[in-house]
């Protein structure tokens, strides 16, 4: 008879959580890659939501700069209609269509946080609207609406 071998009883380990199995740590990349791609998608779709919005508006803007016909008066008219009309596809949960003088452009620097109206000469747009005699610096109403279109 052969010699007995000194053999010890099973020793039963228990399963730890760490390390993870390989496809554990796939997942895990895969989880992460989707959910960077998900950031990165709904950045894009609100930084873009209203592109077409400000193409179109800065393109009806440079027809109004283009066009030397206008007094000053109809210029300011052209340009306070088209930011009225741009705010009130931007902004269609406010109440907009009635604002005018200083609630208007009150609204226009506080929507998008800029003071483009209260310093950068968009101050003449109420006055030069409905003062035949007011002088109008167009270039500057030209400017702070171009930046009011940006910011949206």
């Amino acid at each position: 008879m052969p010699e007995a071998l000194p053999l010890r009883d099973i020793i039963a380990i228990e399963p730890s959580w760490w390390p993870p199995a390989p496809l554990i740590w796939m997942l895990a990349v895969l989880g992460c890659l989707a959910l960077w791609w998900l950031v990165k998608w709904i950045r894009h779709v609100l930084r873009y939501q209203y592109a077409d919005l400000q193409y179109a508006a800065l393109v009806e803007l440079g027809q109004i700069e283009n066009n030397h016909q206008y007094t000053d008066q109809q210029f300011a008219s052209e340009v306070s209609s088209l930011l009225k009309r741009v705010a009130l596809q931007r902004f269609p949960d406010k109440n907009l269509a009635h604002l005018s003088g200083d609630q208007w452009l009150g609204f226009l620097d506080n929507a998008v946080n800029t003071q483009a109206f209260k310093n950068l000469g968009g101050e003449n747009l109420d006055a030069a609207q409905y003062r035949a005699s007011s002088k109008l610096d167009q270039a500057a109403l030209l400017n702070a609406a171009s930046q009011w279109i940006h910011a949206i």
